[in-house]
């Protein structure tokens, strides 16, 4: 019976983190669809079944290297106030990371687990800029004024402020570029790559006793990037001499 209760439990989080996911996009979909078509275009495809599409394969890798790039600026951010003598930032603690910790299968468990947590984290922002872009009826107003909340919201309890204004400068740079450039499947995989890499303890020593944990999403991350670009380049080959294609058709 506590079984029961456990599993009844894990399986009423997960449907409601679906189901926040699901209200979001049916409330986005169409203002997005007006206001900015492209945004949609790669994920429409990815949920429709073309999985290898070469566009959403450009998505994804793209979201993936922003994630890589973003989660190293995270630590960046932790370990670069130590270094220059300013106050040090206390490194974060994270449940999943921590479940993580406990075995290989509860790594497999957080690091599923953390993926789709990223989802719901990706939409409160999204949402909150279509209501600023409803709201002031221009773009770049509503990027600003999301982007002073965003700032706000995840001032740390610790740390420098030099940093950390550096820093929210980088990853907010990243996460505009993103969502207005690539789209919303290009953001989505970038802040769940951040949260796998920034959440999950990592380490290269497979000889530490916490080398397990990190094993799944170091997996999850690699095989993301790699079937990434395989889709993105779509059989084409990865390098290409302009001169003997010129003049092949010549010598024919």
């Amino acid at each position: 019976a506590d079984e029961l209760s456990l599993f009844i439990g894990h399986f009423a989080y997960a449907m409601y983190r679906v189901g926040l996911v699901w209200l979001f996009y049916i409330a986005l979909e169409p203002y997005a669809r007006r206001l900015w078509p492209w945004m949609l275009v790669s994920w429409v495809r990815l949920f429709g079944g073309r999985a290898r599409d070469p566009l959403v394969g450009r998505d994804l890798l793209v979201g993936t290297v922003f994630g890589v790039a973003a989660a190293v600026n995270v630590r960046l951010a932790e370990w670069l106030p130590g270094r220059l003598g300013l106050p040090p930032a206390r490194p974060p603690v994270s449940l999943w990371g921590l479940e993580a910790l406990r075995g290989l299968p509860q790594a497999v468990t957080a690091a599923l687990a953390i993926h789709t947590t990223s989802a719901v984290t990706t939409f409160m922002p999204v949402m909150l800029f279509l209501v600023a872009r409803l709201l002031l009826r221009r773009t770049w107003p509503a990027v600003v004024v999301v982007s002073i909340i965003g700032a706000l919201i995840n001032v740390p309890e610790s740390g420098s402020a030099v940093v950390y204004a550096a820093f929210i400068v980088i990853v907010l740079a990243m996460f505009w570029t993103l969502l207005l450039r690539f789209g919303l499947l290009a953001t989505v995989t970038c802040i769940s790559i951040i949260d796998l890499l920034t959440q999950v303890p990592l380490t290269f020593d497979l000889s530490s006793w916490r080398a397990g944990a990190g094993v799944p999403t170091l997996i999850l991350v690699l095989g993301m990037t790699a079937w990434a670009f395989r889709v993105a380049v779509a059989g084409r080959p990865l390098f290409r001499d302009a001169l003997l294609e010129a003049e092949a058709p010549a010598s024919r």
